[in-house]
């Protein structure tokens, strides 16, 4: 392992080639890091997390002290030149890790709804995928439609673990079939069938 840079309080990280972008959750900031050199590129931001890159767009959640501040947000730009700053949606309270699928669309761990989303960049659309998790921090989808995601362990009040975290796979459903898997791993299947 090598270091690259000094990180805060970081909860996100996007590739950007040999390049990559950095958040930090106190300073408020998002960071662009190259050939060793680390630069900010955007700040006034408090509360960042996630961080995830899709061509001219950066995508953060930001964690607000209300529904209407707490928010998805895209950055557009590229390098350390960023500047246009656009709210998606709102109202997801303690939005973690982004994932930008290869649709487009992003992926988004909700820790207080308990919950996967999806959200569509362009028109805000929040669509729920898997619903009773325990704190999720993570979702990611792979080439073939399969989603990971995870759920973050607890501890008692002095730090005993009450119950670990766990990685899960729902693979990606048949077509014409709706898959709603709980992490109980009860499988609901309903088939859509023309007749």
């Amino acid at each position: 392992m090598v270091p690259l840079s000094s990180a805060g309080y970081s909860y996100g990280v996007a590739a950007d080639g040999e390049a990559f972008y950095f958040s930090d959750y106190n300073q408020g900031t998002i960071n662009y890091s190259s050939n060793g050199i680390t630069r900010v590129v955007y700040s006034n931001q408090v509360g960042i997390y996630g961080l995830a890159k899709q061509g001219n767009k950066l995508y953060f959640g930001r964690e607000g002290t209300n529904a209407a501040t707490t928010q998805i947000l895209e950055l557009t730009g590229s390098g350390t030149n960023w500047g246009s700053l656009r709210v998606i949606t709102n109202g997801i309270s303690r939005p973690r890790q982004l994932f930008t699928e290869s649709s487009g669309t992003l992926l988004l761990a909700a820790e207080t709804a308990g919950s996967i989303l999806r959200i569509n960049p362009t028109n805000g659309a929040v669509t729920t995928l898997i619903t009773n998790l325990t704190a999720p921090q993570a979702a990611v989808s792979d080439s073939a439609g399969n989603l990971y995601f995870n759920e973050y362990g607890s501890t008692s009040s002095n730090g005993t673990p009450v119950a670990s975290g766990k990685l899960w796979k729902r693979p990606r459903s048949e077509e014409h079939t709706s898959e709603l898997q709980s992490p109980c791993n009860l499988v609901c299947r309903l088939l859509l069938e023309k007749k």
